[in-house]
């Protein structure tokens, strides 16, 4: 795969981290050619406390350029919760500067493609009222 632009800005707090960690969206601002979401992540195992009201979690805030097929499907919600997500690696399939596609697992909430992906921002793990 391609490589994320300033990964190591994440994969220095948390080596084993995975976008499927992703647990909401914060936000999320579009404008002409760009995306950024800023996604919350749990600290630890993701399979406890997912009922809790009160959770451990991290932001992490992505910067997706040179969008294309963009479809975002969000609720009303405070934070949208999100089941994890994918980033592919779709360079080989010839289409002029599209390199990945990032798609939810679940719910078809999130899903486009793009030719750069940038990690803006990654905040220390902080208590959060959902």
């Amino acid at each position: 795969m391609r490589p994320i632009k300033n990964i190591e800005k994440i994969t220095e707090l948390y080596s084993d981290w995975k976008p499927a960690q992703a647990a909401f969206i914060k936000s999320i601002e579009w404008s002409p050619g760009q995306l950024i979401i800023c996604f919350y992540y749990r600290v630890g195992n993701a399979s406890v406390g997912w009922t809790d009201s009160l959770q451990e979690l991290y932001e992490l805030t992505f910067l997706f350029r040179n969008l294309s097929e963009v479809h975002i499907n969000l609720g009303s919600n405070q934070f949208i919760q999100i089941t994890g997500f994918d980033i592919f690696d779709i360079a080989d399939r010839g289409l002029e500067k599209l390199n990945y596609q990032v798609a939810d697992y679940e719910a078809g909430k999130l899903d486009f493609c793009c030719e750069e992906i940038e990690v803006v921002s990654v905040t220390e793990p902080e208590m959060i009222m959902l």
